[in-house]
């Protein structure tokens, strides 16, 4: 696959809620299971507060472009609702089947399917960026992989962004961040893996052996060796955000094309490193790069827009 493609994969959720006015968020847990390294399955529990002396009857998100919402339901049963695919993202209205009173707190279940895991050179990637309208004192979001997964590292140092809790279970390695998110400002996760995907030849050589039950054998070669051989020559230094770099996307976040040269001014960094943190987020497709004259102007990428 080539890298346009490789890019064209790269799903950066951006959950952004629009809550109405009568509806706070006190936590919100997202549950993550990847499905055979090609789409992501959610399970979102959202706990509301109605702080208002009316009942809240509606509400509405904004969902990733991407992001199939499959069900909603919260402790009376199912949530009536529909979508709206807008130009960047989509919106989620949903109307409680049984109001919900003032000063009562109500969890709210989303089961969701989203896109936002590729497989790289190697290994796979999984990647969420949340950028929230309103600011959450506790979110928390847990990834579950399945028990042969091998955390992707360097140097003997685990890709894992920000730091979290890794448990080994029967069934799952689970990777569990507990964290606030500020408003408006990105919070990226980041978990490189690998897995071994695709059909067991061994397996399926012996089964056809036995119900031929005589005759040829035949010889299968695994590539499992040679994969690995690859997945050793890609480690390598990893495209990851540091601080600066988020830094950058979340002022252009906030203000779409901005010139270079301010943000320079804004954060203080030298023209050299500026143009360093710049071609970084243009290679990820977080930014594109506009010149009118001898300006640079910077602008969300192509990435961010899809969600």
């Amino acid at each position: 696959m080539n890298l346009n493609k490789l890019m064209f994969f790269l799903c950066i959720v951006i959950c952004s809620f629009q809550i109405v006015s009568a509806m706070e968020i006190e936590s919100y847990k997202i549950t993550a299971t990847p499905v055979n390294g090609n789409y992501v399955e959610n399970v979102i529990e959202l706990t509301i507060r109605n702080d208002k002396q009316t009942q809240l009857i509606n509400g509405t998100l904004t969902l990733a472009k991407d992001a199939e919402v499959l069900n909603i339901a919260d402790s009376f049963g199912q949530v009536n609702f529909f979508t709206d695919e807008q130009t960047d993202n989509q919106k989620l209205f949903f109307s409680f089947t049984i109001p919900i009173e003032p000063n009562e707190t109500r969890v709210v279940r989303l089961e969701t399917k989203t896109y936002n895991i590729i497989m790289k050179e190697g290994y796979f990637e999984y990647l969420l960026v949340i950028v929230p309208s309103k600011s959450i004192p506790s979110f928390i979001h847990i990834l579950k992989l399945d028990k042969d997964v091998q955390l992707y590292s360097v140097e003997e140092n685990i890709i894992i962004i920000p730091d979290a809790t890794v448990i080994e279970t029967k069934d799952n390695v689970v990777i569990e961040w507990n964290v606030k998110l500020d408003a408006h400002h990105p919070e990226i996760f980041l978990v490189r893996f690998y897995q071994e995907t695709g059909i067991n030849y061994w397996k399926w050589g012996f089964i056809f052996l036995i119900i031929l039950l005589a005759g040829i054998i035949v010889g299968i070669v695994s590539n499992k060796g040679y994969g690995y051989y690859k997945q050793q020559k890609a480690l390598k230094a990893t495209n990851i955000l540091n601080e600066r770099e988020k830094a950058v996307l979340e002022l252009i976040i906030k203000n779409p094309e901005i010139k270079q040269y301010e943000i320079i001014k804004q954060l203080g960094y030298t023209k050299s490193n500026m143009s360093k943190i710049v071609k970084r987020l243009e290679f990820r497709g977080l930014i594109e790069v506009k010149k009118e004259g001898k300006l640079r102007i910077l602008t969300i990428g192509q990435k961010l827009k899809e969600q």
